[in-house]
């Protein structure tokens, strides 16, 4: 076997291409090219905003946040007008992220019944189901707010006339009266239990998958460890002197109901307008992912003598996630950010005080930036969740 000079030379030229023909080196110039625009526009953007900022003696510093807030804030945790600007706003970040939680859960519980219901063979279930889709949707959120607030709860009737619900809740135009769990002396020392309670479970749920690993055998690493934290709390009750927890029902005393938890109209408003509209679109969500399964996995389920709920539950619907999941995080941004909207019912969240701060102080800019980098923080906190759960429940091809 001989070597011939003329192959070898031949792929040692084919191997040295000229960068300017390599397409990774062009790719990779075009991407630096880009990023390098990308920066100079950035620059001269800000060079132009620091330019008028100055002649118009105004400066980004946050040193005015220190200062006494003047001004209290009924809503949300304790605060007082001698409190700092600082205090004030964290008290509105505070109150938009609990709005905003209770909103997503409860619209999620409510958009999906909604939707199931809206594939129910029932007439009754259908109609009404489809009917509140299409009025809810096309009603602009601002005109629901408005009206939640000024016609349903402000209309309640006054405290010594409040309706009475069932589970010692009362309804009037000061709020919303729920009963609530109160601590009691033990409540520091059941929380250490919950936190054993929580190391039980995490350490149950490593063994088993060490277990997993080592057998090949796959096991359902959700009910054991969940067991154990269930008996370790409980058992934790039960071993105290006293109960760590008491629930406390709201009573008529003078002129207020003390015990249990208060919801002002503001906020009863806001979360119901928040709730309702929501649930509306998250019910179009829930529909198409579930019409997104080929009905041949429901005929499989049902020849294998499922019942409907049974084929629903464990066939259907689990299928159906993937499809509800991705579209369901943009309606979590959107309520999040809908929050804002709190400003014309007159409820203490991030941008109403946030604007209260501004007048005030004077100092527009700075705040409008805490503004946007609240909800921005918010915003990306909501899609990793939402992206982390994707991920987990992708289906893996290989």
């Amino acid at each position: 076997m001989t070597n011939n000079p003329h192959s070898s030379l031949h792929k040692s030229e084919a191997i040295r291409i000229p960068f300017y023909r390599n397409v990774k080196m062009i790719n990779l110039l075009l991407q630096l090219l880009f990023f390098l625009i990308i920066g100079i526009l950035a620059f001269w953007l800000l060079r132009n905003m620091f330019s008028g900022l100055a002649q118009q003696n105004l400066k980004i510093q946050f040193g005015f946040m220190t200062e006494e807030a003047g001004f209290s804030i009924s809503e949300g945790i304790e605060f007082s007008s001698k409190n700092s600007y600082w205090k004030a706003f964290q008290v509105g970040a505070v109150n938009t992220l609990y709005v905003s939680v209770l909103g997503i859960l409860l619209s999620t519980v409510l958009g999906t019944l909604i939707g199931v219901g809206r594939l129910s063979h029932n007439f009754l279930i259908n109609t009404l189901s489809t009917a509140y889709v299409e009025i809810v949707r096309n009603i602009p959120l601002l005109v629901q707010l408005f009206a939640w607030y000024h016609v349903v709860y402000l209309a309640l009737p006054g405290i010594r006339q409040s309706i009475p619900l069932p589970g010692s809740i009362h309804l009037s135009n000061r709020g919303a009266f729920f009963p609530w769990w109160e601590g009691t002396d033990t409540t520091r020392m059941w929380f250490g239990f919950i936190g054993l309670a929580i190391l039980s479970g995490i350490g149950v749920l490593t063994i088993m998958k060490r277990k997993e690993r080592r057998s090949g055998l796959p096991q359902s690493k959700i009910l054991l460890p969940l067991l154990v934290f269930s008996g370790v709390s409980l058992l934790s009750i039960f071993a105290l002197p006293q109960y760590p927890l008491h629930l406390s029902s709201p009573r008529l005393k003078g002129f207020n109901f003390q015990g249990g938890i208060h919801f002002s109209p503001e906020f009863m408003g806001l979360l119901t307008g928040l709730t309702i509209y929501t649930a509306a679109f998250i019910a179009e969500i829930v529909r198409a992912g579930i019409l997104a399964v080929h009905k041949g996995q429901g005929e499989a389920a049902q020849a294998l003598g499922l019942t409907p709920l049974q084929i629903f539950r464990r066939v259907v619907f689990p299928q159906a996630l993937r499809v509800i999941f991705p579209p369901l995080a943009n309606q979590y941004l959107n309520l999040t950010k809908n929050s804002s909207l709190a400003l014309v019912i007159g409820f203490a969240d991030l941008f109403q005080v946030s604007q209260t701060i501004s007048n005030q102080s004077g100092n527009a800019i700075p705040i409008i930036l805490l503004i946007m980098g609240s909800y921005l923080s918010l915003s990306l906190f909501i899609s990793t969740i939402i992206n982390w759960f994707n991920t987990k429940t992708e289906i893996v091809t290989r």
